[in-house]
């Protein structure tokens, strides 16, 4: 029985020394899967009165016993920007399996940590079921422990979420941390612990160098945006004057633009054509280059998305963004 233990605890030393060889600057697999069977055995020639002998020893053979190792990392490529009131926000991370062998992994989202500004509300851990790498909410489907824990061969990552609400009173440039815990459902403990039996085919298991515990914190920021309208008219009367006058043609400018640290998404201008006024056809513009009044592939149209209305989709818009221009021409029946 002394023996039994003394070569697990060899093995689990040889185990985690090929670990921090192999693993320590790369996230990877163990090379050699657990369970394979290592059969070896010696062989000797000799001779005598110039015949030759051959012999061999008997067969030894060991198993390979599996690692649990994993790493976790928030895969977000800085803060997540975020409004306040803002719900359903996501932080992306990914997890992958650097044992030798299959591991379910236990998942745990933790939003009241010290440090930060303010605490988000957890909406809940969410895996990647698309396999697109980016959040869909009513696609993804959400973790519950126990009934979907991420089951990752060896070398295999999976993306998760962890989604949560901004509080409405948040503040321009405060931060929000959130951690995602990962433990391995065999088990956790110190480097080097041995779970006997708990393997692939009856192997021992040693937990590898991280314990059987990851965590990882990613950070909302609140980044306020405003997006400021500026509209201006000139109009040019049939004799050249520029009273508004029946004959008319007006050509209307909208200034757009932004101002704040925080990205303004998906930012849509409509402009309304009241009666009596009579949209021209064909004299929609952005920044100069024109536009059809259908809905298709440009920017803009009027009158689909918006019955009687101009409308103008502009995308992200940023501080640094230069100003949008809207240009287009009615004319006064």
């Amino acid at each position: 029985m002394q023996q039994d233990g003394q070569r697990r605890q060899m093995a689990a030393v040889l185990v985690l020394v090929a670990a921090m060889v192999t693993g320590s600057d790369r996230a990877s697999a163990l090379g050699t899967p657990a369970g394979t069977e290592v059969t070896t055995q010696a062989a000797v020639t000799w001779t005598k009165d110039a015949e030759s002998f051959s012999g061999a020893s008997n067969p030894t053979t060991f198993t390979v016993d599996e690692v649990v190792d994993f790493a976790l990392v928030w895969q977000d490529a800085g803060d997540v920007e975020a409004f306040p009131g803002e719900t359903g926000m996501a932080l992306t991370y990914r997890l992958q399996n650097t044992g030798n062998g299959p591991e379910r992994f236990l998942l745990t989202g933790l939003t009241a940590l010290a440090g930060d500004d303010f605490d988000p509300a957890l909406d809940g851990l969410y895996l990647d079921t698309d396999g697109n790498g980016r959040y869909d909410a009513g696609v993804d489907e959400i973790y519950a422990l126990g009934a979907n824990d991420p089951l990752l061969d060896a070398d295999a990552a999976a993306i998760l979420f962890l989604v949560a609400d901004v509080p409405a009173d948040a503040t321009d440039a405060q931060e929000g941390h959130c951690k995602l815990v990962v433990t391995a459902g065999t088990g956790v403990g110190a480097p080097g612990t041995i779970v006997v039996g708990a393997g692939v085919d009856g192997t021992d298991v040693v937990i590898g160098t991280g314990g059987g515990f990851r965590e990882s914190t990613g950070v909302f920021r609140i980044a306020s945006v405003a997006v400021s309208l500026v509209k201006s008219a000139i109009v040019a009367g049939p004799g050249g004057g520029i009273d508004p006058v029946p004959g008319s043609v007006v050509t209307y400018y909208i200034n757009v633009t932004a101002d704040g640290g925080g990205t303004a998404r998906s930012v849509v201008v409509t402009d309304p054509v009241p009666a009596p006024a009579v949209y021209i056809p064909d004299t929609l513009r952005l920044n100069g280059g024109l536009l059809s009044d259908a809905a298709d592939m440009d920017a803009g149209d009027y009158s689909v998305t918006v019955p009687g209305a101009l409308t103008v989709q502009l995308g992200d818009l940023t501080a640094t963004s230069q100003p949008q221009i809207i240009a287009f021409q009615v004319s006064i029946p």
